[in-house]
């Protein structure tokens, strides 16, 4: 048997194109939240607001979370510190005299938790983010036994793709 070609006036084939996409985070804050109080001898509170934005093509979402450098206090003039308030993350309490911290939305009014120096997640989602916007507000409630000068800490926010 001989087999002679067949005549064709088309040939087709496919191919198929994937574009795989990296994902991408990002996370920007104000470089400062500058607290101004006038202590008086039973405490007065000052707030400051800085407002976290995150970016993200993750489906997944993301983790947002915060973390104190090791001191857990303000450190000011010579002898001055500020210590972080006893408030937790699960658990924001009130400023005590001579103490600071921070508050997201879901706290109690007028409560407050301690940094840690281990990172706290304060925020999680589960779609792409475009401008996500977290709103932290950091309070110190100081007294007369204060002294005054300028007193700074430095806070590391960390967003992580799931």
């Amino acid at each position: 048997i001989v087999l002679s070609p067949i005549a064709a006036s088309a040939a087709t084939d496919s191919t198929t194109v994937t574009a795989n996409v990296a994902s991408v985070i990002s996370v920007s804050s104000a470089d400062t939240a500058t607290i101004s109080v006038t202590p008086d001898g039973d405490g007065e509170v000052g707030t400051a607001i800085d407002t976290v934005t995150v970016n993200s093509n993750d489906p997944d979402g993301f983790n947002l979370s915060l973390e104190n450098d090791s001191t857990l206090t303000m450190t000011g003039v010579p002898g001055g510190t500020i210590a972080k308030t006893s408030g937790t993350f699960g658990s924001p309490a009130a400023l005590g005299a001579n103490s600071w911290g921070y508050r997201i939305t879901g706290f109690a009014a007028d409560t407050y938790a301690g940094l840690e120096d281990a990172a706290q997640q304060i925020k999680t989602t589960s779609a792409v983010a475009t401008n996500d916007q977290t709103v932290v507000t950091y309070g110190v409630n100081v007294n007369t036994a204060t002294p005054a000068g300028a007193y700074s800490d430095s806070v590391t926010y960390t967003a992580t793709a799931k």
